[in-house]
């Protein structure tokens, strides 16, 4: 699929001067070609190297994309010290079509960049001549990949292209899939991908995917698709997993060495940033106003003496204070002592918690929310179901704060969003902003694309 995208490295203009853009043409010839697969070393290189598309720029959906944009257009964070017409667009749900990076590099052509890749990886196992042990855990971690992105366009988008394999003339022309049809291709990779995956972690660290990240992505998309047996079922194996536990200091939760994190990035070399989160958020001098800061509506939403508003939160140090996100606080240098989390053991209790509420195990629903709360200095809680359920959705806005999209996806998956946004933005929001808009540049490139309603 052709597209626009943004260098690595490049963050949109008024954080840093780089906005430089390059059109990269299908197909692409840094995917890996078929005899790539005759070797193992070479096999294993074309997986590794999807985690390294995914790390290439610090917006991108994977990296801190998922942390910035939709952290804007909900009750989370708004735009401060930038100048960025796109990024104060997202932020007061005002979206362009023709946002060319941060809708259409960095969300949209970045993902799909990466499921071609993942299809180029699955097509290449399909013809190798490798062993089936061999080939396997590596077609495992190509299914997490693609899932992983399939999902989350999904929860932005709606209704997207299915693309499965690695005819361009073809993927190039196909109209938006229903959303539930793409939901099922998630659904299906994920268990596919448990069978072949390995138990432990390959590798330094925990890049690479196995059978707990796996898991735990079957829990997450369980709970947003109201499969709450299986989100109890999936998130219980991992808890169950002596290898996790939470974090006593939440200033260690996003750590390298974090017993808490289950999928975990650390930045390469050669990026700039020791985490994207860290570059994007943390002002690089104290006497830099954040380029991002929490609404007024977070700040005032959590509990006196909760730590995390101490620990997560950082304050600006010049001109009228501000509150801005501090869940990764090393921005540069070596060594790097963080990475990027994209799923941990808080959130995976917070899923089963909510599961087991909506079941009618309450409970077991406090034991595993209140485990959450004793962790950031609050006391325990006790309810009927309707204040268990609104105590867990609150507490994931607090806990999971700034992570993966997670505040936004809630509001829309609890029917809560027109009710909140109205009250968070006013008469700028419309219930169609709760889908972003498809990039009119996709549009141009292909004309059986759609628009979303709203952004006509």
């Amino acid at each position: 699929m052709a597209a626009t995208v943004m260098l690595a490295g490049c963050l949109p203009a008024g954080i840093t001067s780089c906005k430089k853009l390059v059109a990269v043409p299908p197909p692409d010839d840094k995917l890996p070609t078929r005899k790539v697969f005759t070797s193992l070393p070479q096999a294993t290189g074309a997986v590794i190297g999807m985690y390294g598309a995914i790390t290439s720029s610090p917006l991108f959906i994977s990296n801190a994309g998922l942390s910035v944009y939709p952290a804007l257009v909900a009750d989370e964070f708004t735009v401060n010290n930038t100048s960025d017409k796109d990024l104060r667009g997202f932020a007061a749900n005002d979206i362009s079509p023709d946002d060319d990076i941060g809708l259409g590099a960095n969300l949209w052509s970045a993902s799909y960049r990466i499921i071609g890749h993942a299809n180029n990886v699955l097509e290449g196992l399909l013809g190798s001549p490798l062993p089936e042990s061999e080939k396997a855990p590596l077609r495992g971690e190509a299914l997490v990949i693609r899932a992983w992105h399939y999902f989350y366009l999904c929860l932005l988008f709606g209704d997207v292209p299915l693309i499965t394999d690695t005819d361009v003339e073809r993927n190039n022309k196909l109209p938006r899939s229903p959303k539930e049809q793409v939901i099922a291709q998630v659904l299906s990779d994920l268990e596919e991908a448990l069978g072949l995956l390995p138990d432990n972690y390959r590798g330094d660290g925990k890049l690479r995917v196995n059978k707990a990240v796996a898991r735990s992505l079957l829990a997450r998309q369980a709970l947003f698709n109201q499969r709450w047996e299986q989100a109890d079922y999936y998130a219980g194996t991992v808890i169950n997993d002596d290898r996790f536990r939470l974090e006593e200091n939440l200033r260690t939760v996003f750590s390298t060495g974090s017993r808490e994190a289950i999928w975990q990035f650390t930045a390469r070399p050669e990026d700039p940033f020791a985490t994207a989160a860290a570059g994007v958020f943390v002002p690089s001098t104290p006497a830099e106003q954040p380029h991002f800061v929490v609404t007024r509506s977070l700040n005032n939403a959590f509990e006196t003496g909760d730590r995390r508003k101490t620990d997560w939160l950082g304050q600006s140090a010049s001109g009228q204070p501000l509150y801005y996100p501090f869940k990764y606080t090393q921005r540069e240098g070596f060594p790097r002592r963080e990475g990027n989390v994209l799923i941990r053991l808080g959130e995976v209790l917070l899923i089963r918690a909510e599961a087991r509420a909506r079941m009618d195990r309450s409970e077991e629903a406090w034991q595993d929310l209140n485990r959450v709360r004793l962790r950031a200095g609050l006391p325990a809680l006790s309810g009927n179901k309707q204040q268990l359920i609104r105590a867990v959705i609150n507490e994931r806005r607090l806990e999971l704060m700034g992570e993966n999209g997670s505040r936004w996806f809630d509001l829309k998956r609890t029917g809560e969003i027109d009710k909140v946004m109205r009250e968070e933005k006013g008469s700028s929001w419309q219930s169609t902003d709760a889908l972003f808009p498809i990039p009119a540049s996709q549009i141009r490139i292909n004309s059986n694309l759609t628009q979303n309603a709203g952004y006509y």
